[in-house]
C-alpha cells in the first residue's frame, strides 16, 4: 500500500471539489468541505467507555456491573462529551478552510486573553500561538466557527441529527456563537 506523504496543505488542495464557499455565522469567509466519516469514527473510537463498578448480587451469588452507579453515569456523560468535542475538532481542522487566511492576532487574540482572565480558565495555554497551525485552530475554534456552522459541517460529514445535536451540545468554547 502506497502512503501519500504530501504536506497537509497539498492534501487540502487536492481534496474533493465538493465544497461550499460562504460567510460563516460569525462573518468569517470560509469554504466548508466534507470530512471523511471514517476519520470521525477513528478519532471517537479511541475514547474508551469507563468500566462499570461491580456489585455483588446476593440472589445469583456473583458480581455484576452496576450500570446505575451515579459516578459511572457521570463518567459516561463525560465520555460522550469528549467524543462530541473530538468530532468537532476534526470538523474544524479538516472541514473549514479560511478563504482570507488567519487575521492578525491583534484583531482577535486580546479578546480571548481577556476571556481567560475573566473566566479564570487558561484554555489558550495548551496551544503554541507562535505555531501557524495552532493559531489557525484557535482562531477557527474560538472565533470563526459558530454553532450554526458546526451544524452545516456535521451535515456535510454525514452525521445523523442525533450525533449533530450531541456534538453541538458538547461544544462549549469561550466565544461560543
Amino acid at each position: 500500500m502506497m502512503v501519500n506523504k504530501a504536506p497537509l496543505g497539498t492534501f487540502k488542495a487536492e481534496r474533493s471539489e465538493t465544497s461550499e464557499n460562504l460567510v460563516l455565522s460569525t462573518g468569517v469567509r470560509a469554504r466548508l468541505r466534507p470530512v471523511a466519516p471514517r476519520l470521525l469514527d477513528d478519532v471517537t473510537a479511541r475514547i474508551k467507555d469507563p468500566v462499570a463498578p461491580l456489585w455483588h448480587n446476593e440472589q445469583t451469588d456473583r458480581d455484576e456491573p452496576n450500570l446505575f452507579d451515579a459516578e459511572y453515569c457521570l463518567q459516561l456523560q463525560q465520555t460522550a462529551r469528549e467524543r462530541g468535542l473530538a468530532q468537532l475538532d476534526v470538523l474544524i481542522v479538516c472541514g473549514v478552510e479560511l478563504l482570507d487566511g488567519i487575521p492578525p492576532t491583534k484583531e482577535w487574540l486580546p479578546q480571548l486573553k481577556l476571556l481567560e482572565k475573566l473566566t479564570k480558565q487558561a484554555f489558550l495555554s495548551e496551544f503554541d500561538l507562535e505555531d501557524e497551525q495552532d493559531r489557525e485552530y484557535v482562531f477557527k475554534k474560538y472565533i470563526a466557527v459558530g454553532n450554526a456552522d458546526l451544524l452545516n459541517l456535521s451535515k456535510l460529514a454525514g452525521l445523523t441529527p442525533a450525533e449533530v445535536d450531541q456534538a453541538v451540545k458538547a461544544f462549549s468554547g469561550p466565544a461560543e456563537q
